[in-house]
């Protein structure tokens, strides 16, 4: 071993870094520092929880901890030393009672003479020195050794507190400044929620209570419409089987009229029949006598003929047909009907004022020049007559229709009777019956991709982006059109609408391409009504017919599927004014359509266009 003057080495480099004594079994790590193998153990089994380790001196980190290796060389340097009797370097001066202690020291206590802000820890002179070399930990705040670093330090965020709070009265760090003053917003904003939340609730408490006692006023005001209307429609039933049995009565009084003329009339064919007999028997008798004198003689009395005014004249029909009083009780049955819808419109718009619900105006017309003659039955002075109907905004056309008839006869009857009649009908029904009014949704296999379906597929409207609709075979793929669902067969049905073209088809109308074949009202397919701004004309297979009322945006459509009638009304408020009627055979279900033709622009839809179907009561 070579021989070393031990003025070659230094207190530093033979004393251990950690316990500040000279070198016992020393390692040396990665970064080149040395330390005692139970020393630097020691100070690395504290870091086995974060598993990073570093070194004292430069702070260099180890993952994962280092091997330690034992420095052969500084152990017989250090040994060589012992034999020659040379001491360790100084050792610190030992910390005083009172004084701060070094907290990375791990043997002897050593007196602290630093204390870092940022660490929140104590040093002494030796492990001070990485605060003096490492650049990182140049910038931390160094002040002189004190031992109130933990009342300096927030125990909830490990802060230096360093704000004093006015409220508490007391330092804080200043995630507790930030917190204190989020929550004091976040408390201000959650108030402020909650007194908006009870306002709310008290106004939704009073609109229940509200509410309740409406519905229950409704009830009771339902309840007693139910009784006036069973009241009402038990008279009504009674005055029809007072006018049944008075129909049966007249009837009955008319047989036994006729059968008493009848017996009357066989007793004296029966007698005349007899006395004819009697004179065939005296003839053939004296013609068949021998004695010339005896025949001669009576020749003159039994050759008399019988009289022409003795026959008795006998009727060849009867006073009335079974078949036209089938017919026209019938056809009162029907009459009926329309009395009872017509006033149910009445009543329901009545009662929609009143609760402002918008309800269906049904299919009435409001012709101001009353017809002359209806079936075979004259009015008199229907103008002078009857002014307090038309003040009762009934339309003349519905009294007109109750005094139709399919018998033979030519009975006249005065407007006042009319009138009169209509006077108590009205009274009849003023209470409101079920109305025939169609809930109708659009169909979105039918929809042409440039109409957008809305509202629950009760509003379309023309879009100038294509719809991603699927492909389907009942789509119109060329003609701005669309269908309802539903289909109309055997019933009467009524629904409004605001659309330019409006019309019914067969389900067989067809879908592809542009022209006749597929659009509304250009085929024996399918009936329709065009509006524009300032006309409005009626189409079916291809043939025009103008319709000189003016048009409005409302329109109502009536169909009576049976009987084969067409309606279009124009619906301004109360008010519903026939377009056009047209009378025709169905035989398939009708399936009510709309399309945009009525009001193109060169070959594009109006952009605002659109269509809705109106709700109805």
């Amino acid at each position: 071993t070579q021989n070393m003057d031990s003025s070659q080495w230094s207190e530093d480099s033979i004393s251990s870094p950690v316990s500040l004594d000279i070198l016992k079994d020393p390692v040396s790590l990665p970064c080149g520092h040395s330390y005692c193998l139970g020393c630097i153990k020691s100070h690395w089994d504290q870091d086995d929880q974060t598993g990073v380790y570093s070194c004292p001196q430069c702070r260099q980190t180890f993952t994962p901890r280092p091997v330690l290796r034992r420095n052969t060389l500084l152990g017989e340097v250090v040994e060589k030393l012992k034999e020659t009797g040379l001491s360790g370097p100084p050792a610190p001066s030992p910390a005083g009672p009172g004084e701060v202690l070094c907290d990375v020291c791990t043997g002897r206590q050593v007196r602290a003479v630093k204390s870092c802000l940022v660490c929140l820890a104590s040093y002494c002179q030796t492990h001070l020195q990485p605060h003096c070399e490492a650049a990182p930990l140049k910038r931390h705040q160094l002040v002189e050794a004190t031992g109130q670093l933990q009342e300096k330090t927030c125990p909830d965020h490990q802060k230096l507190r360093e704000v004093y709070c006015r409220t508490d009265q007391t330092c804080v760090c200043l995630l507790c400044s930030e917190t204190e003053r989020e929550w004091t917003e976040k408390q201000e904003q959650l108030g402020a929620t909650q007194t908006q939340t009870q306002q709310r609730l008290q106004e939704r408490e009073k609109e229940l209570q509200e509410l309740r006692q409406a519905v229950d006023s409704l009830r009771v005001g339902i309840d007693q419409r139910i009784q006036d209307t069973d009241r009402i429609f038990t008279e009504l039933i009674r005055s029809i089987e007072r006018t049944r049995s008075e129909l049966t009565q007249l009837i009955r009084a008319q047989e036994r009229a006729a059968v008493s003329q009848a017996e009357g009339l066989l007793e004296r064919l029966e007698q005349e029949i007899a006395e004819l007999r009697r004179r065939d028997a005296e003839l053939s008798q004296i013609s068949h006598t021998e004695d010339h004198i005896h025949f001669l003689q009576n020749f003159q009395s039994v050759c008399v003929p019988p009289g022409a005014g003795d026959s008795p004249s006998i009727p060849v029909r009867p006073h009335f047909s079974p078949e036209a009083v089938r017919r026209a009780v019938s056809g009162l049955i029907e009459r009926l009907e329309d009395v009872c819808r017509e006033e149910s419109v009445k009543i329901s718009r009545t009662e929609g004022e009143k609760t402002h619900l918008s309800l269906p105006l049904w299919a009435c017309s409001r012709q101001k020049t009353p017809t002359p003659t209806v079936g075979l039955f004259k009015i008199e002075n229907s103008h002078s007559h009857c002014g307090h109907v038309q003040d009762r905004k009934l339309p003349l056309p519905l009294w007109m229709c109750l005094i139709q008839s399919h018998s033979n006869c030519g009975c006249v009857l005065s407007a006042s009777f009319c009138c009169s009649s209509v006077d108590r009908l009205v009274e009849l029904f003023s209470s409101s019956l079920q109305s025939e009014a169609c809930q109708l949704t659009l169909d979105p296999n039918t929809a042409h991709r440039h109409l957008r379906l809305s509202e629950g597929n009760r509003r379309v409207t023309w879009s100038r982006e294509p719809q991603q609709y699927p492909d389907h075979p009942e789509r119109f793929d060329s003609e701005f059109q669309v269908l309802c669902r539903e289909g109309l067969s055997g019933t009467r049905c009524y629904w409004e609408v605001e659309w330019s073209g409006i019309g019914i088809t067969y389900k067989g109308l067809s879908r592809r391409g542009w022209g006749d074949s597929s659009r509304l009202g250009r085929n024996d397919q399918s009936w329709s009504l065009c509006c524009s701004g300032s006309s409005c004309s009626f189409w079916h297979n291809k043939e025009k017919t103008a319709v000189a009322a003016p048009p409005s945006s409302r329109i109502g459509v009536y169909v009576d599927h049976r009987a084969g009638t067409l309606s279009f009304y124009s619906v301004s408020g109360d008010t519903a004014t026939l377009l056009h009627r047209v009378q025709a055979s169905f035989t398939e279900p009708l399936y009510p359509g709309f399309g945009g033709y009525g009001i193109l622009v060169g070959q594009s839809l109006f952009v605002s266009s659109a269509v809705t179907l109106c709700p109805l009561g």
